[in-house]
C-alpha cells in the first residue's frame, strides 16, 4: 500500500511539475514574443505606442488622446519590424524614415499623422497610411495623401509656401516620374505637374503634363544628348528652314529623325512614333525601316503617312505622302554628311523598295 501512495504522489508531482514548466515557457514565449515601444514625446496632446509581435500576428501601433488614454484615437496594423519607435524622420525619397509622421501635410495649420504600414514603396521603400486632423480632436483616414505614401519612392514632400506636394518614383536607371499635387479644399488633391523623364533609343526627354489650367495639358519633349550624336551616320539640312536637320542614327536598331538645332529638340523619329510616343502615332506599330539599294533611299511608314529619304545626285530630301497629299522637303546638297547604306546592319531594316514619286 506504502509503495501505491508513493507512485501516486510522484505522478502528482510530475503532473505539477509540468503544468507549471508549461506556464512558465508559454509566459516566457509571450514575453519574447511581444515587446512595446512608447514613441519618443511627439505631441503634448497624443502619444503612440509600437507593438511588436511574432511572425503569425501583425504588428500593432495605436495612437492615444492624452485626454482620455483609455481608448486608442487610432489603431493600425503593420509589417514594419520595430527595434525602436522614432518619429518625423523622412529623409526623401527613400532614406531612413520614422514608424510616425507628426506634420502639417494639408497647410490646414493642424498637424497630421502618417503611420508606416510596410515597405510597400518603390524598391521596397517606406509606406505610411495617412490621418489628417478632422479639427474635432481626432484624425481621418485619407485615401488621396494615402496613395501618395504607398506609390512613389518613400514619403512626400511638402511646400507650405505654394502648399504643393511632390512625389517621385524610378524604374531602374533610365526611368523617372516626378509630380507635383495642389491641395484643394484642405484634404483633396490635383495634380498640377508632372514629367516622364526616360532614356529612349538614342534620346532623353518625357511626357510633360501641365494641369495647372481647367483641363491637363499633355506634351512630348526628347532631346538628342551629345554623346549620342556618335550614332548619326547621315545627315543633312533642310533648304527652306536650316536650323532643321534630317539625320539617320544606327545602333543595334535604326531610326530616322528631325531636329530641331536651335533647341536640339526631338521634333519627329520614326522609333518614337511607332511606339505612340511623338504624333502622329497615337497606337504602337511596328519599327521596321525599309533600305532601297537601286535607289539609294530609306523609307518607312505609320497608318496613311509613309516618308522616303533619297539621297541621289540631284535629288537630296525627304517625300511624304499622307493621304492623296504628297510634299517634299529638299535638303542642302552642301550639309550632306554620311551614306545611308550603313543602316543595313540593324535589326530593324529590310531590303526592299521605296516610293520616289
Amino acid at each position: 500500500m506504502n509503495d501505491i501512495h508513493k507512485a501516486i504522489n510522484m505522478v502528482t508531482s510530475i503532473k505539477r511539475g509540468t503544468l507549471f514548466l508549461s506556464l512558465f515557457l508559454l509566459s516566457a514565449a509571450a514575453q519574447a514574443e511581444t515587446r512595446t515601444f512608447d514613441v519618443v514625446k511627439f505631441s503634448d496632446r497624443y502619444y503612440a505606442k509600437a507593438t511588436a509581435n511574432d511572425e503569425d500576428r501583425p504588428n500593432i501601433i495605436r495612437i492615444y488622446d492624452r485626454k482620455n488614454p483609455k481608448k486608442p484615437i487610432i489603431t493600425m496594423e503593420s509589417d514594419v519590424s520595430f527595434s525602436e519607435a522614432t518619429h518625423n524622420v523622412h529623409e526623401l525619397p527613400y532614406g531612413e524614415h520614422s514608424e510616425l509622421i507628426y506634420e502639417d501635410f494639408n497647410f490646414d495649420g493642424k498637424k497630421d499623422l502618417a503611420l508606416m504600414d510596410g515597405q510597400y514603396s518603390c524598391y521596397n521603400g517606406p509606406s505610411y497610411q495617412v490621418y489628417l486632423a478632422n479639427g474635432k480632436g481626432g484624425f481621418t483616414h485619407n485615401a488621396e495623401f494615402t496613395r501618395l505614401a504607398q506609390a512613389y519612392c518613400g514619403f512626400f514632400g511638402t511646400d507650405a509656401e505654394k502648399k504643393t506636394i511632390s512625389v517621385m518614383t524610378k524604374s531602374g536607371c533610365c526611368w523617372h516620374l516626378y509630380e507635383t499635387y495642389k491641395v484643394v479644399d484642405g484634404n483633396n488633391l490635383r495634380r498640377i505637374y508632372s514629367i516622364t523623364e526616360s532614356t529612349s533609343w538614342f534620346y532623353s526627354g518625357g511626357k510633360i503634363i501641365d494641369g495647372r489650367g481647367k483641363r491637363e495639358k499633355t506634351t512630348a519633349r526628347y532631346t538628342l544628348e551629345d554623346d549620342n550624336e556618335k550614332y548619326i551616320i547621315f545627315q543633312f539640312k533642310l533648304k527652306s528652314a536650316p536650323h532643321k536637320e534630317v539625320v539617320l542614327l544606327l545602333g543595334d536598331e535604326a531610326d530616322y529623325a528631325l531636329l530641331n538645332r536651335k533647341n536640339n529638340l526631338v521634333e519627329y523619329s520614326y522609333a518614337l512614333a511607332a511606339k505612340g510616343i511623338l504624333p502622329p502615332s497615337k497606337k504602337e506599330h511596328e519599327n521596321i525601316l525599309t533600305f532601297d539599294a537601286e535607289n539609294n533611299s530609306v523609307c518607312f511608314g505609320i497608318g496613311d503617312t509613309s516618308y522616303t529619304v533619297i539621297d541621289q545626285p540631284k535629288r537630296l530630301g525627304v517625300l511624304v505622302k499622307q493621304g492623296k497629299r504628297v510634299s517634299f522637303l529638299a535638303g542642302n546638297l552642301d550639309t550632306l554628311d554620311g551614306d545611308l547604306a550603313g543602316i543595313q546592319t540593324a535589326h530593324n531594316v529590310e531590303s526592299g523598295s521605296c516610293p520616289l514619286k
